[in-house]
């Protein structure tokens, strides 16, 4: 078994590992396809903390190699999409070993299955759109709303389709013009740079001088807060991004107070894995299309190593075996 180990800020390698056995409700998988965020060069590059050495990689799609006994109907040959959540605390790519490895050993529990129709590469986002689908969830969202995005990322992409395709209006906002112009590729059809463009302005000839009565703060960048005097006193909103970040996010509780926002926080959506492969069966969307470049496994280093060309300034990178 081959994986590639991050042992430090700035140090990757390729490491040998000594075949396992696979116990009683767990599978075997061989890895078909893999994904890097910019998520794994923080990782890499030691601004998101986290212990040495770690396999990265946190999304994956394999086949069945092995399997102990199991009640999930999983046996030699089944396509699966991984979900990393292995357990409260316990992470693949970050505290577990992740999917940057020929093979993975996972519970039974996180290996779903998955229709012929689905593509390999749509289903990398199995993750995201499962996170979206529970961002929407809880804030009850109802259809013909507009919903306030702020962050056009691979995952505030994915929930501005998935508000498209739950009947309502997203607006996009972002400061990066190269991210706005990919989500307009993408289908998402209002979005604002807030660099460039009056965003109060903008706004208001989209829905008619009323305030929105939802936002998704998909940015790191909790400065978008600002963003709360476009919503409507009393408007859902979720600050959503994977549980890491909690360490580097801060807000002004002013701001939250001055509309009397009711503010969910969302960080896992792997209770709705089932519900994000239905979307995808149904091709509600197909989220392959935000793959930035793709990379052989064996030459993984490289968009780790070169800063310009690699994981730092891409959205999303696919990895081949």
């Amino acid at each position: 078994m081959k994986q590639w180990e991050i042992g430090g800020p700035f140090k990757i390698g390729i490491a040998e590992k000594k075949d396992v056995t696979v116990p009683e409700g767990y599978v075997k998988l061989k890895v078909q396809l893999a994904g890097l965020h910019r998520y794994e060069y923080e990782l890499y590059s030691g601004e998101s903390g986290g212990s040495y050495p770690v396999v990265p990689g946190r999304c994956g799609v394999g086949i069945v190699s092995e399997a102990g006994e199991n009640d999930y109907g999983l046996t030699r040959g089944t396509r699966v999409v991984i979900d990393p959540q292995l357990a409260p605390g316990s992470l693949m790519g970050r505290s577990e070993p992740g999917t940057l490895s020929d093979f993975v050993v996972i519970p039974c529990r996180n290996a779903f299955p998955v229709p012929a129709q689905v593509d390999d590469a749509d289903l990398l986002f199995t993750e995201q759109i499962s996170l979206a689908i529970l961002t929407l969830n809880q804030m009850e969202f109802k259809k013909g709303a507009h919903v306030l995005i702020v962050g056009a990322n691979v995952f505030g992409v994915i929930a501005a389709k998935l508000v498209m395709h739950y009947q309502g209006v997203p607006i996009l906002l972002d400061t990066n013009e190269q991210c706005l112009k990919k989500a307009t590729a993408a289908g998402v059809y209002y979005t604002i740079n807030t660099a460039e463009q009056n965003p109060l302005q903008k706004l208001e000839s989209i829905t008619g001088g009323s305030p929105c009565g939802y936002a998704i703060f998909a940015s790191r960048r909790l400065s978008a807060l600002d963003s709360v005097d476009y919503l409507a006193v009393g408007a859902r909103a979720a600050i959503v991004g994977w549980a890491h970040l909690s360490s580097v996010l801060s807000a002004d509780v002013s701001l939250i107070m001055r509309r009397e926002l009711h503010l969910y926080g969302v960080n896992n959506g792997g209770s709705h894995f089932p519900s994000a492969i239905n979307v995808l069966a149904n091709h509600v969307m197909a989220p392959s299309e935000l793959i930035e470049d793709s990379v052989k496994f064996a030459d993984c280093a490289s968009v780790f190593n070169d800063p310009d060309a690699g994981l730092k300034n891409r959205g999303f990178i696919k990895v081949t075996f």
